[in-house]
């Protein structure tokens, strides 16, 4: 009798881990958008005080993705961080072309920006096995930020020559512009 309980029991296990599995996965994306929203309105508050007082501690920073990723890969989510904390973390529909990631006052000083996206194959029928494909691009580049004025800096994922395998294909460069304080 108890190996028929053990049994059942064992059967059911699974659907309820299954069934408690997709409540968690939407809290965590849920927690994501949280920080990345709690982020955003600190970067907000930065340019108010700079605005309101006429005072700043750095320079204003903007940070944008602009991507040059050809059609075979499409991009499921990007999470960007400045120094470990996370600017924005964006899945599915959030995702525009060009992305705004961050526009407010960095202190001046060495900084590094942290970079994961995550893409998806698509093969549009010419390539049928990219479809299952997930792919993994981490990066991290180092910037200066000046004492004031303004940088811009670009973001761009890029897609190697077709002469490089499909898992080594992908990549990302940096361009870092300063701009004169208005």
């Amino acid at each position: 009798m108890r190996v028929a309980w053990l049994g059942l029991l064992l059967l059911l296990v699974p659907s309820v881990a299954s069934a408690q599995s997709d409540p968690l996965r939407a809290l965590s994306r849920n927690i994501g958008e949280l920080r990345s929203d709690a982020g955003q309105s600190y970067a907000h508050l930065r340019l108010l005080e700079e605005q309101l007082l006429g005072r700043t501690n750095g320079a204003r920073v903007t940070i944008r993705q602009v991507s040059r990723v050809d059609p075979f890969f499409r991009l499921v989510s990007a999470t960007y961080a400045l120094d470990g904390h996370e600017l924005i973390t964006r899945q599915g529909d959030e995702l525009t072309d060009p992305l705004d990631v961050h526009e407010g006052i960095v202190g001046p000083g060495t900084h590094t920006l942290s970079v994961v996206l995550r893409y998806e194959g698509d093969g549009h029928g010419v390539v049928g096995y990219l479809p299952g494909y997930r792919f993994v691009v981490r990066s991290s580049h180092t910037v200066t930020i000046p004492a004031e004025g303004a940088l811009e800096l670009t973001v761009r994922p890029f897609t190697r020559a077709p002469t490089v395998p499909f898992t080594e294909r992908l990549g990302i460069e940096y361009e870092a512009r300063e701009l004169p304080r208005p």
